[in-house]
């Protein structure tokens, strides 16, 4: 039997005074059922452990002084002959509370070896609660400002992860070892302060829009919903469109159902960047000093805001175009060609500018030989290798690379790809001396 507990307490000046220190308490358990004696020749059980944890963690991750009020300075032109005056503006909301999010997590945990180390395996499943939450919180234009730092609300992330592998080496000199794994996360908010009001917030680029509300994911993707073309004018007349809509134009859906088509009050959830699960795969072949290995990995059922397509597929032809706009009204499906962005063309930031980010990819194949050199009395080998990495992906995704995220450091926009730079495809020669 197992067991430990320990307390933490953590100061940052990132924080007020005043909500400055943070305290975190952890405790875990194992039981490793294998050494009891009721376990005693149970085959094929070499070794069964049991494990329980549970603790708090605290993240204090934002930048110095984002609890003060700040000020900044800037000129501004007086009458005539370019003369100017430095004015001072407020920068930045004091948040006087601003103080750790804390995360609580619960996990319950099996390790296991079989058939005499041939098999081993971890499993785990988790449930943790985020409270207090860091986030840049939009504020009242009339403040001067557009967002504010504030800990606010709470969400939870439970799932289940596996990891699987199996090694031998034979006595004809043959050897290989698999290892895979797979995690399922699911995240939900929970709670959004007073009142539990939606948090929407833009992106970079105009119409583009994710919300943040209870019951769903963080940063979910809020976009107009794209239902079609209109292929004629009775089409056109019998169904709510933005003024300046023409035949060969997309068709949004009046999600509301007020028969009215408006931009900010027909947009609704349609997805996020959350995967349905994880994976990955890492397998080698040896025969003597001979070794072959290749590690997968992938993911399933997120996806990605391609702001990309807004210009790639907007038929202004502005420049080059993507090759499904060859599939334009009145040729296809796609939306007519145009001369600028009216109506419902492809600059309008809809479900057509998400796509499926499910991807499997080959992150690294090599090919090695350890020639023996018999250094010292231990020995040693000159080992040389040929690998290549990001060989293939295999994806329905048309941007540069599925596994892209414009925003990393704001939780509220995630999965926008706009302008990424695709992995570059590398081989690599080497030599390695072991001694």
């Amino acid at each position: 039997y197992l067991f430990s507990a320990s307390v933490r307490g953590d100061a940052s000046s990132r924080f007020s005074p005043n909500a400055r220190w943070g305290f975190f308490p952890a405790v875990s358990a194992a039981w490793i059922v294998s050494d009891e004696p009721f376990m005693a020749g149970v085959e094929p059980f070499d070794i069964l452990k049991l494990r329980f944890s549970a603790g708090q963690t605290g993240n204090a991750q934002i930048g110095n002084c984002e609890y003060l009020a700040l000020y900044g300075m800037s000129p501004v032109y007086m009458g005539e002959g370019n003369s100017t005056v430095n004015q001072i503006y407020p920068r930045q909301i004091a948040n006087p509370n601003l103080g750790w999010e804390k995360n609580t997590q619960f996990n319950f945990g099996a390790d296991f070896s079989l058939w005499k180390g041939l098999l081993t395996a971890t499993l785990d499943a988790y449930y943790s609660r985020t409270s207090g939450m860091l986030f840049d919180i939009p504020v009242p234009a009339a403040s001067g400002l557009g967002e504010a730092r504030m800990n606010t609300g709470s969400m939870e992330n439970k799932g289940v992860e596996i990891d699987i592998s199996s090694a031998h080496r034979f006595s004809s000199g043959w050897s290989y070892s698999v290892s895979a794994n797979w995690t399922l996360n699911r995240n939900k908010v929970l709670h959004l302060g007073p009142n539990d009001v939606p948090i929407i917030k833009e992106s970079d680029y105009r119409g583009a829009y994710y919300i943040t509300q209870v019951g769903q994911p963080v940063g979910c993707y809020y976009l107009l919903v794209q239902d079609g073309i209109f292929y004629n004018q009775e089409e056109l007349a019998s169904y709510p469109h933005f003024e300046s809509t023409r035949v060969g134009d997309f068709r949004f859906i009046d999600t509301d159902g007020d028969g009215v088509l408006e931009a900010d009050d027909d947009r609704a959830i349609v997805g996020n960047y959350m995967p349905d699960f994880y994976y990955g795969l890492s397998v080698s072949a040896g025969w003597r000093g001979l070794e072959l290995e290749a590690d997968f990995n992938g993911v399933y059922g997120n996806e990605i805001l391609n702001l990309e397509r807004r210009y790639l597929c907007n038929m202004e032809a502005a420049g080059n175009m993507m090759k499904e706009t060859l599939q334009r009204f009145p040729y296809g499906d796609l939306n007519r060609s145009t001369r600028k962005s009216t109506g419902n063309s492809g600059s309008s930031i809809s479900t057509f500018h998400i796509e499926d980010g499910s991807f499997f990819r080959l992150r690294k194949l090599s090919l090695s030989y350890a020639f023996p050199l018999g250094m010292r009395r231990s020995g040693g080998s000159l080992k040389v290798y040929v690998q290549g990495s990001n060989l293939f992906t295999l994806t329905n995704y048309t941007g540069y690379n599925p596994e892209t995220n414009r925003n990393v450091s704001d939780a509220m926009r995630p999965g926008e790809d706009y302008s990424s730079y695709p992995l570059p495809r590398t081989f690599t020669v080497g030599l390695i001396l072991v001694k």
